[in-house]
């Protein structure tokens, strides 16, 4: 059975909506850690695990915030090509706004944008994170396409049921980045 997909216009409004509401929540998680930082140093935990934990909350909850506006600003700085445009077809843009977020940062916004993409083609389209034995972030979808982000920085799409660009080895795939194509 095929899944009917939204109108592409539908798709690039629906995905606004969704980046602009996890802005909103990281916003949220952002005020309530500098809260619990700010109540662990006015309780005098000076150094111990308390304001420790409450620093890091605070650090992570500034990323998830920097990671929502980045993939919000994708969404809205592309709408006008969005309206126009399949979730497949969408695929290139998504990579380019990789090569312009820092390394660290690329596997866990492909995750958030395969996850709207997912929900807007109601599971019409996912790609799902998969372990490898050499580090690097590998996304598989449905019929095995993949797209790796090496620790290097490089972006390589393969396909994971291919045994000349990957192997099953006991702790995860390893990818042969030679016989695959460099995006």
């Amino acid at each position: 059975m095929f899944t009917r997909l939204p109108r592409p216009d539908a798709f690039a409004r629906q995905s606004l909506a969704d980046s602009r509401t996890d802005v909103r929540a990281a916003i949220a998680q952002l005020r309530a850690a500098r809260l619990a930082q700010q109540r662990a140093i006015e309780a005098g935990y000076r150094g111990g695990p308390a304001l420790t934990n409450a620093t890091a909350a605070v650090a992570a909850a500034e990323q998830r915030l920097r990671d929502a506006r980045r993939l919000y600003t994708g969404w809205k700085g592309q709408q006008g090509e969005l309206e126009t445009r399949s979730p497949r077809e969408l695929l290139p843009k998504i990579v380019n706004v990789l090569r312009r977020t820092p390394v660290a940062q690329r596997p866990a916004l492909f995750q958030r944008w395969a996850d709207v993409m997912e929900r807007r083609t109601g599971g019409g389209w996912f790609a799902r994170q998969v372990p490898t034995c050499t580090g690097a972030a590998c996304f598989a979808g449905r019929v095995g396409d993949a797209i790796v982000l090496d620790p290097g920085g490089a972006m390589y799409r393969g396909n994971i049921t291919n045994p000349a660009q990957f192997t099953m080895t006991p702790r995860g795939y390893a990818p042969t980045y030679a016989n695959m194509r460099r995006l």
